[in-house]
C-alpha cells in the first residue's frame, strides 16, 4: 500500500481525540514537510500577537472615544471598505497565484512581468481611483450619510491605503518566496506600531482622527522601510527583478494579459466584502453613530473565533487541490474530517469567548458598552458553522465552482440588506447583528451543495 493510501486510511479511522489540528498538521506534513508546518506555526504566532495588540487597541479606543465617536470610526472604516470593493481588481490574489506558478517553473521573465502588472494596476488604476475618492470625499459622505464632517476621516483612511503599495509588494514577495519569518516579523511590528501610535494620538485628544493619524504615520514609515528592503531583495531571491528591469519593461507589460483572471477573483471576494461591511454601513444610514460603536465592539469580540481560521484556510487552499489531483476521491474524506473536527473546535472557541465575555466585558469596556452584549451574542452565534466555512473557499476553488460561489454571495448580500433594512431602524446594533444571519443561512445552503458536488 502506498504512503498516500495508508495516510488516507489513518485519517478515516482517526480516534475522536485526535483533533482537527492534528489532521490538518498531518496533511501539511505529508504535502510539504516540516518547513511548511513551521511556517504555519509562525503565521499562527504572528496572528496571536496581532490579535492581542488589536484587542488592546480596541478597548482603549472604545473607552476613550465612547460609543458615539467610536461608532464614527466604525462607519468610516466600513464605508471605505465598501468603496474599496468597487476599485479592487483582485490584483493581490492574482499576483500571489501567478507568481507562485512562475517560481515553480523558474520563469524569471514571467515573475518580472507579473510584478510589473501588480505595480501598474495598483499605481495607475487603483491609486488613481483612490485619489478621486480623496477629491470627492465631501460629496460622497454627504450623499450617503448627509454629514460632510466625515469627509476628512475618509480622506485619511484613503491616504493610508494609497501609502501601502510598497509594503504590499514586499509582503507579497516574502510570501511567495516562503520567507515567512521576515514576513510575520514585519507585519507584527507594523501592527504594534500602528496601534501604539494611534493610542498616543487618541489619548492626546485628537479623537477619531487620532486613529487614522497613527495608521497613516505607520504606513509612511513602512513605505520607506519597504522601498529600502525591496532594493536589496534581488540579492536574496535571484528570480526577483531589479529596479532597473522593472523600469525598463514597465510600459511593455500588458495589463489585459492577467486582468480577466483578476476580475474573476475580485468579483467573488468583493461580494464577500460587501456582505461583511454591509451591517455597519447600513447602521450609519439607518441608525446612529452610538449604535455603530456598540456594534463595532460586538462584532470585534463576536468574530474572535474566526481569527485563526484564515491560516487553516490558506493551508487547505493548497492541500485540497494537491490531494485531489494525486488521489481522486480523497477530497471528500479530507473535507469531512476538517468539518468534523473543525466544528468541535469552533464550539469550544465560541464557548470560551462567551464565558470570557461574561467574566470580563464590563471590566474592559465599562458600563456604557453593556447594551452591546445582545448583539455580541448574536454575532457569536453566526460562527457556529465556522468548522465548515473554513473549507468553503478551498473546496470551491478545487472543484471549480466559482460561478456558484458568486451566486451565493449575491444571495447572502441580498438577505443581509433585507434583514438590515427591516431590523436596524428598530433595533440598531442588535438589528445589524441579525443581518449577519444572511450569510449564515446561505452557508447552510452551501454545505448541502458541497455535499452534493462531492457525491457526483
Amino acid at each position: 500500500m502506498s504512503n498516500e493510501g495508508h495516510h488516507r486510511r489513518l485519517l478515516a479511522r482517526a480516534p475522536l481525540g485526535f483533533g482537527v489540528m492534528s489532521n490538518i498538521a498531518g496533511l501539511a506534513k505529508l504535502a510539504y514537510g516540516m518547513k511548511f508546518i513551521r511556517d504555519v506555526g509562525i503565521l499562527q504566532l504572528g496572528k496571536a500577537v496581532a490579535l492581542v495588540v488589536g484587542f488592546v487597541g480596541s478597548v482603549v479606543f472604545a473607552r476613550i472615544l465612547g460609543p458615539e465617536n467610536y461608532g464614527l470610526y466604525a462607519i468610516v472604516a466600513a464605508f471605505a471598505g465598501i468603496v474599496s470593493s468597487f476599485i479592487n481588481f483582485g490584483v493581490w490574489s492574482t499576483t500571489v497565484n501567478l507568481i507562485s506558478k512562475a517560481i515553480g517553473r523558474q520563469d524569471r521573465e514571467e515573475v518580472r512581468n507579473i510584478i510589473i502588472y501588480f505595480l501598474k494596476v495598483t499605481l495607475l488604476v487603483t491609486n488613481v481611483l483612490w485619489l478621486l475618492v480623496v477629491i470627492f470625499a465631501p460629496q460622497l459622505v454627504t450623499l450617503v450619510y448627509g454629514d460632510v464632517s466625515l469627509a476628512n476621516f475618509l480622506r485619511l483612511n484613503v491616504l493610508v491605503n494609497i501609502s501601502a503599495v510598497s509594503f504590499l509588494l514586499l509582503s507579497l514577495t516574502y510570501q511567495v518566496f516562503r520567507n515567512i519569518t521576515k514576513l510575520i516579523f514585519l507585519e507584527t511590528t507594523k501592527k504594534i506600531l500602528a496601534v501604539s501610535v494611534s493610542i498616543i494620538f487618541v489619548a492626546a485628544g485628537f479623537g477619531v482622527a487620532g486613529i487614522f493619524y497613527g495608521l497613516l504615520i505607520t504606513e509612511l514609515i513602512f513605505l520607506i522601510v519597504s522601498i529600502v528592503l525591496l532594493s536589496r531583495i534581488a540579492n536574496s531571491f535571484p528570480l526577483f527583478p531589479s529596479f532597473e528591469e522593472v523600469v525598463k519593461n514597465f510600459w511593455q507589460v500588458r495589463i489585459s494579459k492577467y486582468l480577466k483572471f483578476s476580475l474573476q477573483i475580485a468579483a467573488d471576494k468583493n461580494l464577500n466584502n460587501f456582505v461583511v461591511d454591509a451591517p455597519t454601513f447600513m447602521l450609519g444610514i439607518l441608525s446612529t453613530p452610538e449604535q455603530a460603536g456598540l456594534f463595532k465592539v460586538a462584532h470585534s469580540i463576536g468574530t474572535l473565533p474566526k481569527i485563526f481560521s484564515s491560516n487553516i484556510s490558506r493551508l487547505l487552499a493548497t492541500v485540497f487541490p494537491l490531494k485531489d489531483s494525486q488521489d481522486p476521491g480523497s477530497l471528500k474524506i479530507y473535507y469531512k474530517k476538517v468539518a468534523k473536527w473543525g466544528t468541535m473546535l469552533t464550539f469550544g472557541m465560541v464557548a470560551a469567548v462567551f464565558i470570557g465575555t461574561l467574566l470580563f466585558f464590563r471590566l474592559l469596556y465599562g458600563q456604557e458598552y453593556l447594551p452591546a452584549l445582545p448583539a455580541l451574542y448574536i454575532v457569536l452565534g453566526t460562527n457556529l458553522l465556522l468548522g465548515y466555512a473554513v473549507s468553503f473557499s478551498p473546496v470551491i476553488r478545487t472543484m471549480k465552482k466559482m460561478a456558484a460561489s458568486i451566486g451565493l454571495n449575491v444571495l447572502a448580500l441580498i438577505l443581509t440588506i433585507l434583514i438590515g433594512l427591516i431590523a436596524i431602524p428598530k433595533f440598531g446594533a442588535l438589528g445589524a447583528a441579525f443581518s449577519m444571519f444572511g450569510w449564515f443561512f446561505v452557508s447552510i445552503i452551501l454545505i448541502f451543495k458541497i455535499e452534493s458536488w462531492l457525491k457526483s
